[in-house]
């Protein structure tokens, strides 16, 4: 009789976080992008696009790249379907297209807050107030590990880390908490 192998390692999904951020941001996403669909027309990656924009006026497809991790063929997939609908203008400056909202923009923007933040309040019912704020302040100090996460080993440095998208802008930005 073969004696029986050494237990394999696995990860403990009940403990791995990025498995519970991703279980988040994926149902999430499917639901937004439902929504978004159906109601409006829009995917996700446009709304997106247009929250961040409402943070950011001006912004470039890299600009929202780097604030979102939304890969830039897609933003600017995005920026072209949105000016084609009249919800964004987009002016070229040197070689960047910056986008700004049109007022078509801005309202289909304010509505798609009103759902983004009603969608917010249903995920976090049952954290008190105080709960709900240290779950954002815990998520800010993940978004700051990221560059960390991008190295290839520990003890590596990341010296050209481009800090023009930095912490206190993604707080503020409405298109990460509120798929």
């Amino acid at each position: 009789m073969q004696p029986d192998p050494a237990p394999r390692e696995t990860l403990d999904l009940e403990r791995y976080v990025p498995a519970f951020l991703s279980l988040l941001s994926n149902k999430l996403c499917a639901a937004t992008s439902r929504e978004c669909r159906e109601a409006f027309g829009l995917g996700v990656t446009d709304w997106r696009v247009m929250a961040q924009i409402a943070v950011s006026p001006r912004s470039s497809a890299a600009r929202l790249c780097l604030c979102t991790g939304l890969d830039k063929a897609a933003v600017s997939r995005s920026f072209a379907a949105l000016a084609g609908r009249g919800l964004v203008r987009l002016e070229t400056r040197g070689r960047d297209r910056e986008a700004t909202l049109s007022t078509p923009g801005e309202h289909l923007h304010a509505h798609l807050l009103a759902l983004a933040l009603k969608r917010e309040q249903r995920l976090l019912a049952g954290l008190s107030d105080h709960e709900a704020s240290t779950l954002r302040r815990l998520l800010q100090r993940l978004v700051a590990n990221l560059p960390a996460v991008d190295l290839p080993h520990p003890d590596a440095q990341h010296h050209d880390r481009d800090t023009s998208c930095d912490t206190v802008e993604l707080r503020r930005s409405t298109s990460l908490p509120v798929e």
